[in-house]
C-alpha cells in the first residue's frame, strides 16, 4: 500500500508518545508492517480518520470511585462471614433462627450499598 500525501503547507509539528508492554508493542508493529505505513501514518489513519473502534471508559466521580473502593473492601469479609455462618449452621452450631437473622442482616447491607451507590454522582 503506497504512503498517502500530506495536504500541501500542512507541517506536523506536534509530538505524541505512550507506552505499551512487550506483548501490546509486538501487536502494534505487526499491524504497522502489514499495512505498508509507518508507525506515524498508521496512528493518523486509526486514530484521525476512524479506521478503528475506540472504546471510552467513562471517568467515575469521586464518589462512585470512593463508594466503589469501600464496597470492595468491604465485600470479602461479608462474603467469609457468610461463609462461616453456612458451615457453623451445617454442622449444627447455628440455629435455624440465628441464620436466618445473619442472612437478613447481610441481605440489608446488600441493600443499603445498592441504594448508596444508585445515590452517588
Amino acid at each position: 500500500m503506497a504512503r498517502p500525501t500530506r495536504k500541501l503547507g500542512t507541517k506536523l509539528t506536534r509530538t505524541f508518545s505512550l507506552r505499551l508492554s512487550d506483548d501490546d508493542f509486538g501487536t502494534w508493529m505487526t499491524k504497522v508492517r502489514s499495512s505498508g505505513l509507518s508507525s506515524s501514518e498508521f496512528f493518523r489513519q486509526a486514530v484521525l480518520e476512524n479506521q478503528s473502534v475506540i472504546h471510552q471508559i467513562p471517568k467515575l466521580s469521586r464518589d462512585v470511585g470512593k463508594l466503589i473502593y469501600l464496597f470492595a473492601k468491604a465485600s470479602n469479609n461479608l462474603n467469609q462471614l457468610a461463609h462461616q455462618a453456612n458451615s457453623a449452621a451445617n454442622k449444627g452450631d447455628l440455629n435455624h433462627e440465628e441464620l436466618m437473622d445473619l442472612l437478613h442482616v447481610l441481605h440489608s447491607l446488600d441493600l443499603n450499598f445498592k441504594q448508596e451507590f444508585a445515590h452517588a454522582d
